[in-house]
């Protein structure tokens, strides 16, 4: 049986996130300027 990974070995450690009031245009930029594809959004 395999040993279950610990979190922090599969999760980002300092993840980009948004606030639920940016634009779609903020989290656009934010995308394309650090490459990434999937943004938190987190509560204002």
């Amino acid at each position: 049986m395999s040993e279950i990974p610990k979190i922090s070995s599969v999760m980002t450690p300092s993840p980009k996130t948004v606030e639920a009031n940016h634009t779609i245009r903020d989290v656009r930029h934010l995308m394309q300027d650090f490459g990434i594809h999937h943004v938190p959004v987190t509560l204002a």
